[in-house]
């Protein structure tokens, strides 16, 4: 376990701050961001299998094996994810800046960094664009709106959200031109 001290960078505390301000304005705004926080990753979800799933079994665009060796790439970006929330310990903000977040976190305290949202978020939108830029930038604007209402409720800061995007993103990519390297 090594504590990183990321919490305490001035920007990602600024940054945090004015986005958290955006939160218990009204219950509805809450109630949408809870949505858009935590659910709406599972649509994201459903999307990116009903997406390949239609690639491969009904256009025949890519095998199945593909499909697959794709869904590993999202799988190992969230396991990279985990294994650096686990190994650094960084608190969610809500502990350092004592604030009220939107979200129960309680049993989670200290799973800040990177964001496991994020990771997933543009680790599927990636392998969508990769595919279909017009529904990809669909895909990633989704996946924006995830990772920016995951600092409004309070749960992550600014730095946990970049690292997810770039660990979201890297990975699938690599993987794609391995897959397509290989052909």
């Amino acid at each position: 376990m090594i504590p990183l001290n990321i919490e305490n960078f001035w920007l990602n505390k600024i940054i945090f701050n004015y986005l958290f301000s955006f939160s218990h304005i009204h219950n509805i705004i809450d109630i949408s961001l809870i949505f858009i926080s935590k659910y709406l990753i599972w649509l994201l979800i459903l999307f990116f299998t009903y997406f390949f799933l239609s690639l491969s079994l009904k256009d025949k665009i890519i095998t199945f094996k593909e499909m697959v060796q794709y869904s590993i790439g999202i799988i190992f970006s969230y396991f990279i994810t985990w294994g650096l929330k686990t190994i650094l310990l960084v608190p969610r903000p809500f502990i350092n800046e004592n604030i009220l977040p939107i979200i129960d976190k309680s049993q989670d305290l200290y799973n800040s960094f990177p964001s496991g949202h994020t990771t997933l978020a543009f680790a599927l939108s990636t392998n969508i664009f990769l595919y279909n830029k017009k529904i990809g930038y669909f895909a990633f604007i989704v996946a924006g709106l995830i990772s920016i209402s995951r600092i409004i409720v309070g749960v992550h800061y600014p730095l946990d959200i970049i690292m997810g995007i770039i660990i979201g993103i890297t990975f699938p990519i690599i993987l794609y031109k391995i897959i397509h390297n290989d052909k």
